[in-house]
Order: structure tokens, then C-alpha cells, then sequence
């Protein structure tokens, strides 16, 4: 058999072996990391499209035709692991008829490949130089690929859902830590448009650079992914973040809204209670003495932002302070960001420039200046 060996294809091989090394590496450390088992299958699901891209490449496909159809696409099945993976990081998954569904498709799709793959070399030829079945084949190459475009989509919900809810309950955080998912979302639908676009045969300028550009990329997306996967820990929620406040009905605005807040306002200014580092909002509403759900409210509607923003600004104010008297000239910036209430240098300098547009140091500097 001739095999037409080249760089592209050697590189696929390489991706192919790392992926799924990577894959069984993850499955395996389930038993410490639960949702790990659901990146593994999606390393090895994803790892399979490589095998198809290799035979062809090589040429291997076109010198054996038996080897048309291997059931080895999963489609329907590579996404709804990342899927599920994220619902895992995030809470239990306890939804029996979402994790039917997703299967039942990927068993479909598994199902239809193998009928496909034992048939007669002769009459998978002839299927293949069919222009029906090409269309159909096509059809079924746009469908999976909405299908998956979907679940990314959900995706990246799950997560700025996530996002918001950690910022409308804690005053002392900078939520990083799913970052990197939400960019893998991104990555794979940019690269699901760039598919539908050959599939439907347009001609896409650098076509033939833009897929070398992607073979050498997706080497690195797989290590990324990995070694991602493998810092993540699994998200442990507090109870009362996860389970709505149902102690009271959901709260209306009131004519003496604007009190109330100037009342909550004050209250924080006086005692200082932003210097509390682990003051998040269940507890400022129970020493206010107010529901939950009705505080977060009054801060959204009157200050126009989260929790996190509201309680971090009087810190800000606070630390300007600091910054400006040189009676404190003695505190460092880590000592600073202690005093007013941060938790950490990282999260005090990244709450500071986002909301005065420069870092703390900059701050001083500029006010040390006589026309400040």
C-alpha cells in the first residue's frame, strides 16, 4: 500500500495519540475529580474525527475502500460530553431524561455508521459517488454541527450564569476560574463555522493555509485542554447561593425605595462593614436585617451593578485614602488591600483599575503631584 506520508498527517497522528493518552488519563482520575470523566470522553470522541482526517490525508481511504464509514464519528456525542462536563463542574446532574436524550442520539448516530460501514465495498462506493447521499451526508454534517453550535451555546450560558450569581453573592471575588471553557467554547464554534463553510463549498481565501494553521493549532488545543482539566476543581457551591431565598416573595419596588438604600448605604459607610473580607451578601442582609432577595434588589436597581461591584467601590474609596495620606505611607499595597477589606493584592489591583482605570501605584503617584 502506497502511503503518502506528510507533515499534516503526522501532525494529526500526533494530536490523535496525545488526545487520547490525555482522554484515558482523565477518565481514569474520575474517582478523585468526577466531571474529569466526562473531559475524558470528549478527548477520546474528539479524537476520532482525527482518524478520518489521517486516512485521508495519507491516501489510505481511497486505496481501501472497507474502510469507508468507520463508525468512529460522534458528533452527536463529542459536545454533549463538554456539556455535561460543565454541568458537573457546577452542580450534580440529576436531569435523567437530558442525559437520555444526548445518548440516544449519539447511539443513533453509532448505530447508522456501523450499518453503513458493513456494507458491501462495491455498494459503499457507489453510495459515495451518489449525489443524493452526498446531500443527505451534507444535511446530516449541518445538522450535527448546529446541533453542537447549540450546546456550546448553552455552554457559555451555564458559565456567565455561573458568573453572575458568584458576583451578586460575594464581595471578595474575580471569577477566573471557567475561563478557560468559555474560550474553548469560542474556539470550537469559529471552528464549526469555518466547517459548514467547506461543506458548503465555499471558497474561503487561504483555504489551504487556514487548515494547515488549524492541524498545527489543534496539537496545542488538545495539551490546553488537558492540563486545563486538570487544575479545575470542581465548583463547591454554598447552599444558599444554589437554593433560592423562598423566605419571602419576590420582592417589588416600593415608593421609599430610594431611603431604604440610602439607609443600607450609610449603614456600610458608617460601620465600615466593607472591611469585612468575607462579608458576602446573605450576611449584610442579616445584619441589616433585611431578605436577601430584597437587598440584592435595592443594590441593582440604585447602584446599576452586582454585589461584588457595590461592596469592592467603598473599598476603592477607602484605599484612595490610603493612597493619598502620608500617614500611611508605612503599608504596602498588600497591607492596603488588607486594611480596606480585600482579600488579596490580585483582587484589590483588579477591582481598582477596573473602576478608576489605573493601578494603585498610578493612583499614588498621580496624587502625589501638585496639581492633583
Amino acid at each position: 500500500m502506497d502511503i503518502n506520508y506528510n507533515i499534516i498527517s503526522l501532525i494529526d497522528t500526533v494530536a490523535l495519540i496525545q488526545s487520547l493518552v490525555f482522554g484515558i488519563f482523565l477518565i481514569f482520575k474520575h474517582k478523585q475529580n468526577r466531571p474529569s470523566l466526562f473531559l475524558g470522553l470528549f478527548l477520546l470522541t474528539y479524537s476520532t474525527d482525527l482518524v478520518t482526517s489521517i486516512l485521508f490525508d495519507t491516501g489510505i481511504i481511497y486505496q481501501n475502500t472497507s474502510l469507508l464509514f468507520l463508525p468512529i464519528n460522534f458528533y452527536f456525542l463529542t459536545i454533549p460530553f463538554l456539556y455535561l462536563y460543565t454541568r458537573a463542574l457546577l452542580k450534580p446532574i440529576r436531569s435523567k431524561p437530558t442525559m437520555l436524550l444526548l445518548f440516544s442520539l449519539g447511539g443513533l448516530e453509532l448505530a447508522f455508521f456501523m450499518w453503513l460501514f458493513f456494507l458491501p465495498s462495491g455498494q459503499k462506493e457507489k453510495l459515495v459517488q451518489s449525489s443524493s447521499f452526498q446531500d443527505y451526508y451534507e444535511y446530516y454534517q449541518l445538522t450535527s454541527i448546529a446541533f453542537s453550535i447549540g450546546l456550546l451555546v448553552l455552554i457559555i450560558r451555564l458559565i456567565s450564569q455561573y458568573k453572575r450569581r458568584m458576583l451578586d453573592f460575594y464581595s471578595n471575588i474575580v471569577p477566573k476560574r471557567l475561563r478557560w471553557l468559555q474560550i474553548v467554547a469560542y474556539i470550537i464554534i469559529a471552528y464549526d463555522l469555518i466547517s459548514v463553510v467547506s461543506i458548503v463549498q465555499w471558497e474561503l481565501p487561504f483555504g489551504k493555509t487556514l487548515y494547515n494553521l488549524l492541524t498545527f493549532g489543534n496539537l496545542f488545543f488538545v495539551y490546553w485542554i488537558t492540563i486545563s482539566g486538570i487544575r479545575q476543581k470542581r465548583i463547591q457551591l454554598p447552599d444558599e447561593m444554589t437554593s433560592p431565598d423562598n423566605s419571602t416573595p419576590a420582592p417589588q419596588p416600593q415608593n421609599n425605595d430610594s431611603e431604604k438604600y440610602d439607609e443600607i448605604y450609610n449603614h456600610i459607610s458608617q460601620n465600615k462593614l466593607f472591611k469585612q473580607a468575607e462579608l458576602n451578601l446573605p450576611d449584610l442582609a442579616q445584619e441589616l436585617n433585611l431578605p436577601r432577595r430584597e437587598l440584592s434588589r435595592l443594590i441593582n436597581q440604585h447602584y446599576g451593578d452586582n454585589y461584588n461591584k457595590f461592596i469592592n467601590q467603598f473599598r476603592i474609596e477607602e484605599a484612595k485614602i490610603y493612597l493619598t495620606n502620608p500617614d500611611f505611607n508605612y503599608l504596602n499595597m498588600s497591607g492596603i488591600a488588607d486594611e480596606v477589606g480585600f482579600s488579596s493584592k490580585a483582587t484589590f489591583f483588579t477591582a481598582f483599575k477596573n473602576s478608576t482605570g489605573m493601578s494603585p501605584g498610578q493612583f499614588k503617584k498621580k496624587a502625589q503631584k501638585p496639581d492633583f
